[in-house]
């Protein structure tokens, strides 16, 4: 019996709405007020976030403790990513635009690939 893999394909560019800003500390909140077109961020997943198992966090990688995680990414946007990137699929993300004043626009896109299973 020959035993078959499902291929999952891996989106080359998404976009989407940072969220949960308005529950960070006062700290990653001005981080996100001073953020521009073109600042790039990275990409963390957080399996075990008790609201959402498909969590991805979004970190500044230019702070520190409180400060660098700034929210996350929209979960209509993570339930796709997450499968992807737990087998190895590595995400960053850029700040593309703003909905508001504090609420960035992402894009979403892979940055290297670890060595998948067969």
């Amino acid at each position: 019996m020959t035993e078959t893999r499902e291929t999952v394909e891996a989106p080359t560019s998404l976009t989407a709405p940072l969220r949960g800003t308005q529950f960070r500390p006062a700290e990653a909140r001005q981080v996100v007020m001073e953020l521009s077109v073109g600042d790039l961020l990275d990409l963390e997943r957080e399996p075990d976030n008790p609201y959402d198992a498909n969590a991805i966090r979004v970190l500044s990688p230019n702070h520190e403790g409180e400060a660098a995680f700034l929210g996350f990414v929209a979960k209509e946007i993570a339930a796709t990513l997450a499968v992807i990137m737990d087998v190895g699929v590595k995400y960053s993300a850029t700040v593309y635009g703003f909905q508001t004043p504090t609420t960035p626009v992402l894009a979403i896109e892979p940055v290297e690939v670890d060595d998948l299973p067969a």
